[in-house]
């Protein structure tokens, strides 16, 4: 599945911080089954060419570091990239 279909926006999405969550009990592993769960359904979501997206984006890091790219615009640039990878193979 391309990035972009998985993405709402090409701009930085927040992360949610862990305020956000009601209690760390999946994290801290009183819940080790939901958390079981949660990994699974995880999994099932990340596409099977997750690996060659990593590698994509480290090269692309190494460039953009170099280059002086600013953290804010290397999102955009790193889910066009991708998607670029669905376009070449369509």
């Amino acid at each position: 599945m391309p990035p972009a279909a998985l993405a709402t926006t090409g701009t930085a999405q927040a992360i949610a911080s862990s305020a956000a969550r009601p209690n760390d009990s999946v994290a801290d592993g009183r819940a080790p089954a939901l958390a079981g769960l949660l990994r699974e359904a995880l999994e099932a979501l990340l596409p099977d060419e997750l690996e060659s997206w990593a590698e994509i984006a480290q090269q692309l890091r190494a460039h953009w570091k170099a280059d002086g790219v600013a953290i804010a615009r290397r999102r955009p640039l790193l889910l066009r990239a991708l998607n670029e990878l669905y376009r070449e193979a369509a």
